[in-house]
């Protein structure tokens, strides 16, 4: 059993016991592999995979000779029609006949796709089929035709059309000042709809998504609205307000009344009150709110200002770097990123930060020149100085 050596008749003999055990042929050759090993057919992975590439090219050439022929026996029999007359086919009255036959229209696309199939005897897709059961759904509803058709939106939303306006609201890095201004207009106009209506700004992004998706004839992605509240607020497109309720009793008078200066009697001074109750909050800037937002605007343009980008590292600088690295670390650093974490710790100390790209490019060259470790200070006052010094100016190195 050891030396028995394998060839295509002992491969098609062990496929056709493979065959007698199991339904379906095997999909890998690590299945058959392990059908071998409780067979006790002491055969490698390595023998057994190209007798299974040729078995499995010669089934898949087999299979598709038989599939050809069968669609060449389907084009040939009369009544059945070619793939490509699949779009001269009078679905109509299809939808006619089947409603004389069982006195209602389908009810499913499946069901018109079984009475071409069975009575008609139409070999035909069934995404044809669907196609045209959306269609006709359409063509025979008097009323507006609904947005599902058997619960698929998908089909019935490429034959209505929608009314509403859907908006891109994005705002990227990338976005150009003549989007940003259309952007910016849009937003301001979904801002005031909402200062108008709620008297008051949004509490958060979801609240203003909620009132554009329900109140207005727009719709806006959720991630495009707060990134536009919170970009907005952060570049002064809008002032933050905050809701101020009148003094009771006072009410608005219109000009119409101070102009024609008629005498108004009790009823009159109710009415103007009641109309004046539905003004009774008005919006007035919220300083303290915008107060916080220069704060924090400030704090964030503070922080980045402080530290000075070094993009240029040379050979002498890298060394002074490396020795320092040799007092602290037993071992050479490994790659770049190592280096550049120990470094700046140092540089941030006097508002610096290395490139990494600088780095990176002062390591490789380092690396072509053997990688060789400077020695180590002797005593710590030389290496105190020289872990705090770097030669040249303070724009290139730490």
């Amino acid at each position: 059993m050891a030396d028995e050596q394998l060839n295509m008749a002992r491969f098609e003999e062990i496929m056709s016991a493979y065959s007698s055990s199991y339904n379906n042929s095997p999909r890998s050759t690590a299945q058959l592999v392990q059908y071998c090993k409780s067979k006790q057919y002491r055969f490698k992975y390595d023998q057994l995979r190209p007798f299974y590439s040729v078995w499995r090219t010669r089934r898949d050439e087999s299979k598709a000779v038989a599939k050809a022929a069968l669609a060449a026996t389907a084009q040939s029999t009369p009544g059945t029609p070619k793939p490509d007359d699949s779009e001269d086919i009078d679905w109509a009255v299809f939808w006619t006949e089947y409603r004389t036959k069982h006195g209602y229209p389908p009810k499913k696309a499946l069901h018109l796709w079984n009475f071409a199939k069975d009575d008609k005897h139409l070999c035909v897709p069934y995404k044809v089929a669907r196609q045209a059961f959306d269609a006709m759904i359409v063509e025979n509803t008097p009323s507006e035709p609904s947005k599902t058709i058997e619960g698929r939106t998908r089909s019935a939303s490429s034959v209505t059309s929608s009314s509403t306006n859907i908006l891109s609201l994005r705002v990227t890095r990338r976005t150009s000042d003549e989007r940003l201004s259309e952007i910016k207009s849009k937003f301001l106009e979904l801002l005031e709809s909402f200062r108008a209506e709620i008297r008051h700004d949004p509490r958060d992004a979801h609240q203003l998504f909620t009132f554009v998706t329900e109140h207005t004839a727009y719709k806006a992605r959720y991630g495009d609205l707060a990134k536009c509240l919170s970009y907005g607020a952060k570049h002064e497109w809008y002032a933050p307000m905050k809701r101020k309720a009148l003094k009771k009793g006072k009410f608005i008078v219109s000009e119409r009344d101070t102009t024609e200066g008629t005498d108004r009697d009790e009823g009159t001074d109710v009415e103007d009150i009641e109309e004046g109750a539905e003004s009774e909050f008005v919006l007035e800037v919220d300083h303290e709110r915008m107060a916080a937002l220069k704060i924090g605007s400030g704090d964030a343009t503070e922080e980045k200002a402080e530290l000075t980008l070094i993009e240029v590292l040379s050979d002498g600088e890298f060394e002074v770097v490396l020795a320092a690295y040799a007092v602290e670390f037993d071992n050479p650093p490994r790659n770049a990123a190592q280096v550049r974490r120990f470094a700046n710790v140092q540089c941030e100390q006097k508002g610096q930060r290395l490139k990494y790209k600088a780095v990176r490019f002062a390591f490789d060259r380092w690396m072509a020149r053997g990688a060789v470790m400077p020695k180590k200070m002797e005593t710590e006052s030389e290496s105190t100085t020289e872990t705090t010094t770097v030669s040249g100016s303070e724009d290139e190195g730490c």
